[in-house]
């Protein structure tokens, strides 16, 4: 076999880009021989009889490396992880540290992971950015983890101990899949798996939406190599397919696209060999016709990529197919992309091993962009895991409105743990659900100097382990859970649909504070989960410093409250609500004119006006104490014999708050939109 694709069993075992190989000579062979061969199921046991033998550890080491070589290549990382550990326990390579860290990442060991990767860092400084991005991928990865889905998937029962992937539908309904099982085409087995070579099959679609029978999709297709992956045209008469090997060529062959057609008598044509590309030296597969027949997806490993695999796009022209064209580096990466599938929309699916995953081959998805396609997305849990996710084929790709309750539905391949055999087909169907997430963040406010609460606020920071409690909002406000925010001030929450919430921050040293946010009537049918994001500020308590907060106003020479101090008072009513053991001095300022007699009775009447709106709303009288000041604390100029305008007078008719308990005062923080009492004609 001429291709080598690290790590990535099905891209290989499935005619995704390998080469095929026949048997080999009947003579004895070493390890590495078999190894270099691709033989893998002959190379594991005789490498492991050669590290037994050998006794020089560094030597020793090297065949424990190709033995863990051998299983990742093969698709087994369970095994491999353990052989990587023992080659870095004999002191070989750092290569061996890396590909532990690969194979730990497959296993979804993703802490284990950052750690070698971390070490190999250390032991290949000049490639420490490669290490970085795996070390990013692994932190991606453990968050993915967490997120809720509400995908429902299920593993085909057309499944064997062998392979089955590269589900795709025919034009009608049918479903054709690839497989290595024990009644493939020939006799002979492939060493790089130890199964068959593999064929295309065939299973129709049942009315009640079940699949049954499964039958060789062509005898003139499936021959004694490795044939897979096709795509059909619309009416179904013409098919493009994969195949690697062909009769006559054994190791200097390599994977093309073939085409063949539906006879008019039945049966399908001799397939013919697309030459793509001017030379037919490299690797050419994974096949995929847009619904109108314009356009050709496909991978190659051809000259001139951004390495490993990429995908290009040839259109039908004149009856002939274009010379390729390369998808771009927002699409191919170092790494490998494979299996392409275009839905209606004209978003882009395929697999990837060089974007950001959960290890393995991830699946991903692009959007269109006039005739490119934009950064692609992982499509994370559980589409997506630690080992190889791929082939990707949507049935629907999105509602028909917001009643359909299937939001999207579809087939892929995976080799995960708990399947039936080494590569699966799954169905999953997703839910016309939105998901809700509470994202919090609790922030304290940063003052320009920092001994005075009120001088300018110039910035936030984080609120770390304050204690957040979540409660529905509705009689008793039942408690729904209670959390700590982290060192960036964080929290979150699983959010349930058609709710109100009340979210509530504390901490030694602040006053409490909360929030009421709701998830009734929310909808997005693009995506599935909806953030509610919440900030809470929390003032800290400085002792014997006035705090400014937001006016209250009043009509003209009167002692009534203006329907616009409402909110601001509803603020105040939360924050004595949620703080219940403080006690409030409120007192009301006046301006200069008027005499201080006067205007000492006008601001004790405003304090109780405050106090009795306060008590209205449930706060006990007790905690509350009204005190007039007059005219005697002015924050400006304007005293008496100081003439004034509108504005600055304003300034001095003010509301404040002192927290007794505290020793703490709250004054009202200045508007920017100052409004000005009307003049007593």
């Amino acid at each position: 076999m001429r291709a080598t694709y690290p790590y990535i069993y099905l891209a290989i075992i499935t005619i995704a880009l390998s080469l095929a190989s026949c048997g080999g000579s009947g003579k004895a062979k070493n390890g590495m021989t078999l190894f270099e061969e691709k033989n893998y199921t002959l190379a594991i046991p005789q490498l492991k009889n050669e590290y037994k033998e050998q006794q020089v550890p560094l030597l020793r080491g090297e065949k424990a490396f190709y033995v863990a070589e051998s299983y990742r290549l093969s698709g087994n990382f369970k095994d491999a992880e353990g052989w990587y550990a023992e080659a870095i326990k004999q002191g070989y390579d750092a290569i061996a540290t890396y590909n532990y860290a690969i194979t730990l990442k497959a296993n979804e060991k993703y802490k284990q992971a950052i750690e070698q990767f971390t070490n190999y860092a250390r032991l290949e400084p000049f490639n420490k950015e490669k290490a970085f991005d795996q070390i990013k991928a692994c932190n991606l990865a453990i968050r993915w983890e967490k997120e809720r889905t509400n995908l429902d998937l299920q593993n085909m029962p057309l499944n064997t101990s062998a392979s089955e992937y590269a589900p795709v539908v025919t034009p009608n309904g049918d479903l054709v899949f690839t497989s290595d099982r024990i009644d493939a085409t020939g006799n002979d087995t492939y060493g790089w798996t130890g199964e068959k070579y593999s064929d295309m099959y065939l299973t129709k679609k049942q009315t009640d939406g079940t699949y049954s029978g499964i039958v060789s999709l062509s005898a003139e297709l499936n021959s004694g190599f490795n044939e897979g992956t096709p795509t059909f045209s619309r009416d179904g008469n013409e098919v493009y397919f994969t195949r690697c090997g062909s009769q006559g060529k054994e190791l200097d062959d390599y994977c093309a696209i073939y085409i063949s057609r539906l006879q008019s008598l039945g049966g399908w044509s001799n397939p013919e060999k697309l030459l793509l590309f001017d030379a037919d030296t490299f690797n050419v597969g994974h096949p995929f016709l847009s619904k109108d027949g314009k356009y050709l997806l496909f991978a190659a490993e051809a000259p001139g990529g951004y390495g490993g695999k990429d995908l290009y796009i040839s259109i039908l022209q004149a009856g002939a197919w274009t010379a390729p064209r390369n998808l771009g580096v927002e699409i191919n990466t170092p790494g490998n992309e494979v299996f392409p599938f275009i839905d209606d929309q004209g978003t882009l699916y395929f697999s990837s091993d060089g974007h950001d995953g959960l290890g393995g081959l991830d699946i991903f998805s692009a959007p269109s962009n006039g005739g490119t396609w934009s950064k692609p997305e992982n499509l994370k849990l559980p589409i997506n895991s630690g080992a190889d996710d791929y082939g990707l084929w949507l049935t629907k790709s999105k509602p028909k409105d917001a009643n359909d309750p299937v939001r999207m539905s579809g087939f892929f391949s995976s080799n995960r743990p708990g399947g039936k055999g080494k590569d699966d087909i799954y169905q999953f169907q997703l839910s016309n659900e939105n998901l809700f997430v509470l994202e919090g963040v609790i922030l304290e406010k940063i003052f320009e100097d920092p001994s005075d609460p009120n001088s300018k606020v110039i910035d936030f920071q984080p609120v770390n382990e304050a204690n957040i409690t979540l409660k529905k909002y509705a009689p008793g406000f039942p408690v729904v859970a209670t959390l700590s925010s982290d060192k960036f001030g964080r929290f979150g929450y699983d959010l349930t649909k058609e709710t109100d919430y009340y979210v509530s921050g504390e901490k030694e040293g602040f006053l409490k504070q909360a929030a009421k946010f709701s998830t009734k009537g929310l909808r997005d049918l693009k995506n599935i989960t909806i953030p509610i994001k919440v900030r809470l500020i929390v003032e800290r308590i400085f002792e014997n410093v006035p705090i400014e907060i937001e006016n209250i106003y009043y009509d003209y020479d009167s002692t009534v409250l203006r329907a616009d101090s409402y909110p601001a008072l509803d603020t105040l009513y939360a924050l004595f609500a949620e703080n219940p053991t403080i006690v409030v001095e409120i007192g009301s300022h006046t301006d200069s004119r008027g005499s201080s007699d006067y205007n000492l009775r006008l601001s004790q009447g405003r304090a109780a006006s405050v106090v009795k709106y306060l008590v209205s709303k449930g706060i006990p009288a007790g905690r509350l104490k009204a005190v007039g000041y007059g005219e005697s604390n002015p924050v400006n100029k304007c005293v008496d014999g100081v003439e004034c305008t509108e504005e600055e007078y304003q300034l001095n008719r003010r509301t404040t708050f002192k927290i007794l308990a505290e020793k703490f005062n709250l004054e009202s923080i200045t508007p920017e939109d100052i409004r000005v009492d009307p003049k007593k004609p």
